[in-house]
């Protein structure tokens, strides 16, 4: 994965855009699988199954399709539940670049056996903490797809951060020997 950074045009007042840029063949390949089948979801009269399908079967043998259908399925259906709020409201059938990242790095820490980075990558995607579903239908996909040999490539630290927008920690007290002082001091003394 490379990130890409768009200068603006002499008419925006915008400072750049980053964006990540897919460029390994695992990760396209589960992009417009993803794609298409969320599309699937949202229109009723339409071609993105057929076109899911014959996506699918460029890459994967006829009898690995299925498997690899039911687990996208399971993952896809998962997410769509958990990003769909209980007032009834739909959401979008387009995700933005940076929901796309964390749906990779999301199955990207699945196929490496990463929980930590895993549940960080569902809680920014889904902005919700309740993802324990959505981690174990990840490590379903994400299993399917090592086996079929389509491995995503590692997501840096430095990028998750970016993508993820943590902000570094304020420290209260900067000295050592002040943080030394509050951190020793016994929050209640008995004599």
């Amino acid at each position: 994965m490379s990130i890409t950074v768009q200068t603006p045009q002499k008419h925006s007042p915008a400072t750049g855009v980053v964006v990540p840029a897919f460029n390994g063949e695992a990760e396209k390949f589960v992009l417009r699988a993803f794609r298409l089948f969320r599309r699937t979801l949202v229109q009723v009269n339409g071609d993105a199954g057929k076109v899911l399908t014959k996506h699918l079967r460029t890459r994967l043998s006829p009898d690995s399709v299925n498997g690899v259908l039911g687990d996208l399925a399971s993952l896809s259906l998962e997410i769509h539940f958990m990003e769909t709020p209980h007032d009834g409201a739909r959401t979008s059938a387009k995700w933005s670049s940076k929901h796309e990242f964390f749906l990779l790095a999301l199955i990207e820490a699945c196929q490496r056996r990463d929980k930590a980075r895993a549940s960080e990558s569902a809680i920014a995607l889904l902005d919700a903490f309740e993802v324990g579903h959505v981690i174990e239908a990840s490590m379903r996909f994400a299993q399917r797809l090592s086996d079929l040999g389509l491995s995503l490539m590692p997501i840096g630290d430095a990028a998750f951060t970016y993508f993820a927008d943590y902000q570094p920690l304020e420290q209260p007290f900067a000295d050592p020997i002040s943080r030394a002082l509050v951190s020793d001091a016994p929050l209640l003394r008995v004599v």
